[in-house]
């Protein structure tokens, strides 16, 4: 068995977080820390009082609260009531063994059931709808009363005044909704605006104010009304807003010469502004605004291309990205290189496919996992070893996309030659070590907080009656030699053992997975396993003719490895949602990267990232990508 020890004892950290939380009155959180300290230090005697007097005071307060919403049982409110039976309920979980809360649950019950009841016979479904529509209408929920109150008019018209509600009802829900489809309007989601409109219509078909909307909507949504509003924003200098509105016009009616002359002079004009602006940035040394401002402007204004100034402003861009990209393939930052190589085509309007700096980029787009030994207190324990080899072997089994596992035996050489910490938490030099020489990515590890195993054996010896060649239960002679000495009374007493084995294995660890590009830890957490086994056995037999019960259960040795195994399968069910989208765990990189200032780092990172994300979700990489090339060349 391996028991460890260390100078804290585990949980005293809850435990004091925990007390402290009780003397501000904080309970619930109180109670759930306590708990948590108890359950790593179930002996801890210190611990089990603190918990069992935060635990009823938490209850004797939360019991007031629960009798308050009980006394509310009386204005019928369901929401109320389930509240009430929720609270009950999470009580009786936390507290079941105090009598006080049995005696309130057993009066709660019988009263609610005894009221409930009474209530059924009292009020039919038409008081329900009128109070609960009424009530609506008070509280401004007009959907709400609407339903009921229509629901009531069917059933009874003559009810109360429920007509009268009614039609109040429904004016209310007309002016609201018809407000709501003006601001949809005035949105332009139309087409929300019309299933809105033909809702009001079969509330009230005759309504003067349903026309009215319908004639606001058939404007808006118009050429005419678009026409004129571009022209409008022309006229005050809005150059792009009137250029939107001029393509909406221009949904309407496709060959409208007028608009799309108006369209040919303000690309023109707004190709020519993005042009100045990117020769502003190019002779500032700002190449991402110049490449982002130039190809804007051939977008806008395709006829711009053919400008002699233009051609020379490009030439000279090209020129300097060149350079760069020269530079960044020398120290090999295939990142910048890439990301250079890009503005360069797009410039060009190249495609990028058959790119050499594109393919070794691609060739290393597969992550990492290196897995390293669990570390323990025992010096000659194979168990931390055993956390890696099988985490290694689920993760062969999943056939992850994206992701290789790389096992303790290739890593720890490097480590050992290296003089570093073979299992357990590392340093950053470390990490930067494995990266350098095996190209680790990640590396998943951690310790083994606790680890026991208890065995029980209950043996009962017994005298049995056996034909006389029998020397134990599993020497049993065949049925007729057996059946031939029983007949001629050869038999011999001899002494049988029988009884149950159980066997429990307590496992607790911390598992964390770090990040090798950035030093960083990505994630850690710990996890509390306890595995069981049992079997009954007999090496004699109970009657003539039946064969023994051997054992059938495994050894010290393969039940703690059995424990390790089932910790394993559990702790890699949240480790592989790391890496269930490894261009996100790129982008999440490239963040940490360039806060670090790793920028080059953070540029290859995010191109990988790019490579990887569908091109619906591209948008979240390519202005970051700007954004960081700007930084390196800034610095340069």
């Amino acid at each position: 068995m391996l028991f460890l020890f260390s100078c804290t004892a585990l949980g005293q950290k809850e435990f004091d977080r925990g007390n402290q939380l009780y003397m501000e009155g904080q309970l619930e959180e109180s109670v759930y820390l306590l708990k948590k300290a108890y359950s790593l230090s179930p002996s801890n005697k210190e611990f089990l009082e603190r918990l069992e007097i935060a635990q009823k005071e938490y209850v004797k307060r939360e019991l007031e609260k629960v009798y308050k919403d009980y006394k509310g049982l009386v204005s019928l409110n369901p929401e109320v009531v389930a509240l009430t039976d929720k609270r009950l309920e999470n009580l009786l979980l936390l507290a079941d063994n105090q009598p006080e809360v049995k005696k309130f649950k057993e009066k709660y019950l019988e009263e609610r059931a005894l009221y409930m009841e009474k209530t059924k016979e009292i009020k039919s479904k038409i008081e329900y709808l009128y109070e609960q529509g009424s009530a609506a209408l008070f509280m401004d929920e007009v959907d709400t009363a609407l339903n009921h109150f229509e629901q009531l008019y069917e059933l009874n018209p003559d009810y109360k005044d429920v007509k009268m509600l009614l039609e109040e009802t429904k004016r209310k829900y007309i002016y609201d909704k018809s407000e709501e489809v003006k601001k949809l309007i005035a949105q332009e989601k139309y087409k929300n605006a019309g299933e809105l409109i033909e809702k009001l219509q079969e509330v009230a078909p005759e309504d003067q104010r349903i026309s009215e909307l319908k004639d606001l909507l058939r404007y808006r949504d118009s050429y005419y009304y678009n026409f004129q509003k571009a022209e409008n924003l022309l006229k005050q200098g809005l150059i792009e807003p009137a250029r939107e509105s001029y393509l909406k016009a221009l949904t309407y009616n496709p060959e409208d010469p007028n608009v799309k002359q108006k369209l040919f002079a303000i690309n023109q004009k707004f190709g020519d502004d993005l042009y100045l602006s990117g020769k502003r940035a190019l002779i500032l040394g700002d190449l991402v605004s110049a490449n982002v401002n130039f190809i804007k402007a051939m977008n806008a204004f395709p006829e711009i291309k053919s400008d002699k100034g233009f051609k020379k402003a490009i030439a000279k861009l090209k020129k300097k990205w060149e350079a760069v990209k020269t530079t960044a393939l020398n120290k090999k930052m295939l990142g910048l290189a890439y990301a250079v190589e890009e503005k360069i085509n797009q410039l060009m309007e190249n495609s990028n496919d058959d790119s050499s700096i594109k393919k070794k980029i691609i060739k290393e787009l597969t992550l990492k996992l290196g897995l390293m030994a669990f570390e323990e207190n025992e010096l000659d324990g194979d168990n931390g070893n055993l956390f890696a080899d099988y985490v290694y072997a689920d993760l062969l089994k999943e056939e992850l996309n994206g992701v290789e596992a790389v096992n303790r035996e290739i890593i720890t050489p490097v480590l050992v030659k290296d003089s570093r910490k073979k299992s357990g938490f590392i340093d950053s030099a470390t990490l930067s070590l494995l990266r350098k020489k095996i190209g680790i990515d990640f590396i998943l590890t951690g310790k083994i907080l606790f680890l026991d195993l208890k065995s029980v054996d209950t043996p009962q010896l017994s005298l049995k009656k056996v034909p006389l060649n029998v020397e134990r239960a599993t020497d049993l002679l065949n049925p007729e030699e057996q059946q031939r000495q029983l007949e001629s009374q050869k038999m011999k007493i001899i002494e049988v053992k029988s009884g149950k084995v159980k066997k429990e294995c307590s496992l607790s660890i911390i598992y964390i997975l770090y990040d090798a590009a950035t030093g960083e830890k990505v994630y850690s957490d710990s996890l509390d396993k306890k595995h069981f086994v049992e079997d009954s056995y007999s090496d004699g037999f109970e009657s003539e003719g039946i064969v023994s019960d051997p054992l059938e259960i495994g050894s010290d040795k393969e039940v703690v490895a059995d424990t390790i195994r089932e910790t394993v399968h559990e702790m890699l069910k949240t480790i592989l949602g790391k890496f269930s989208n490894p261009g996100n765990t790129y982008l999440a990189r490239a963040l940490q990267q360039e806060k670090i200032s790793h920028l080059n780092g953070a540029l290859l990172s995010l191109v990988k990232a790019k490579f990887l994300l569908p091109e619906t979700e591209t948008y979240k990489v390519e202005s970051q990508i700007n954004l960081v090339l700007q930084k390196i060349l800034s610095k340069k």
